[in-house]
């Protein structure tokens, strides 16, 4: 369909798409993907498709191939009241920052960013120790046994070695944070729910 825009989505169901009624865009400055400007444009949404392993958007006003290339680039996200997080799920905005301790109520550190692999998503923990390096914990029931939005806490099981600094699994690097989206793991972040934009 002519202006119509692809979407890349960082969501593990793409049939949410074809419930919305409107979007905001964000665009990355110069055009690039080093990260999202502060200005949202809204868009009704009149058509949407799943395809692939993409989704096919038509939004209003955006008529012809040229309007829909000007989006390329963009950050898409709807209002976190909109957003649907299945039970048991969080936002990363709702993970950043909680204290992370162990079964006995032990600190070991915050959480300072949530990364994707293949497998699963991936905590990445600070020690409150000055020099201190990292950690990475599957955020699975395994290891995350629970998480307290009210206290601000989240409760890890560590195994022998998971402080230890692991390899990341799937190759995550810093292109693979998620600091500040919200896609339910759940995890994401400030009032939006964001997916990758690009025009067809």
């Amino acid at each position: 369909m002519r202006g119509e825009v692809r979407v890349w989505p960082e969501t593990d169901s793409l049939g949410r798409f074809c419930r919305l009624q409107e979007v905001y865009l964000r665009h990355p400055p110069g055009g690039g993907e080093e990260g999202p400007a502060e200005r949202w444009d809204r868009y009704s949404v009149e058509k949407a498709r799943p395809h692939q392993h993409v989704v096919l958007l038509k939004l209003a006003g955006v008529d012809s191939r040229s309007a829909a290339e000007a989006l390329r680039g963009s950050w898409l996200a709807v209002p976190e009241r909109q957003a649907e997080k299945p039970e048991g799920c969080w936002f990363i905005h709702d993970i950043l920052g909680l204290q992370a301790v162990d079964e006995t109520g032990s600190a070991v550190g915050q959480v300072v960013a949530v990364l994707r692999s293949k497998a699963h998503d991936l905590f990445e923990v600070q020690p409150p120790e000055p020099g201190a390096a990292s950690f990475l914990v599957p955020a699975v029931r395994e290891f995350v046994r629970d998480v307290d939005l009210k206290q601000r806490r989240l409760v890890l099981h560590l195994w022998p070695g998971l402080r230890s600094e692991p390899e990341r699994e799937g190759k995550a690097t810093e292109d693979a944070r998620r600091k500040d989206r919200g896609h339910p793991y759940g995890a994401a972040g400030g009032d939006h729910e964001q997916e990758g934009t690009h025009a067809v």
